[in-house]
């Protein structure tokens, strides 16, 4: 109740912008105190990457983009994500999309979730194989998962990011 009679200040925009390292939080907004941001580069483009201050599974962190941009799937969301796990193979990494019924997410600030943690759907067999006409040497295949799931698998980074997009475009 307090919270809706503060003064707006705008700042920070949102609880992903880079402002919130050390912020000391307020009735609207929790602190973030002993928030630290790690610079890195993602698809040639700065970005931070952090620990999360809500641990849902072991090392649970987010890279988050230093601009505050919503959130859009896209072909440099591939390069981030492949960029991401080749510096810290041990880790995945994902987006929670850019569609609003994705649930609690800040679609407002392009950011991707991680951590070294194994999910179930990752262990899931493939139940049907697939074969791409453009991209046959990529291993593909539908996972047995309740829903929607197409794993591929591919030493070339940059033929993976192209099947994605293809996927992503169909």
């Amino acid at each position: 109740a307090a919270a809706k009679l503060l003064p707006q200040s705008g700042y920070p925009k949102c609880l992903l912008c880079p402002s919130n390292e050390g912020y000391h939080g307020n009735a609207a907004k929790p602190a973030r105190q002993t928030l630290r941001l790690i610079p890195v580069k993602l698809a040639g483009k700065p970005w931070y990457w952090q620990y999360s201050p809500y641990v849902y599974y072991n090392e649970h962190c987010i890279a988050l983009s230093r601009a505050h941009v919503p959130m859009k799937i896209c072909r440099a969301t591939f390069e981030r994500q492949l960029d991401f796990v080749t510096e810290l193979p041990h880790y995945f990494i994902g987006s929670n999309a850019d569609i609003p019924i994705v649930g609690g997410s800040i679609l407002s600030h392009d950011h991707m979730q991680g951590g070294c943690y194994t999910f179930p759907m990752e262990r899931a067999e493939v139940i049907l194989p697939v074969i791409f006409e453009k991209f046959p040497e990529i291993e593909a295949g539908i996972v047995n998962w309740p829903m929607s799931v197409i794993r591929l698998r591919h030493e070339s980074k940059q033929k993976l990011i192209d099947l994605s997009c293809k996927i992503l475009d169909a």
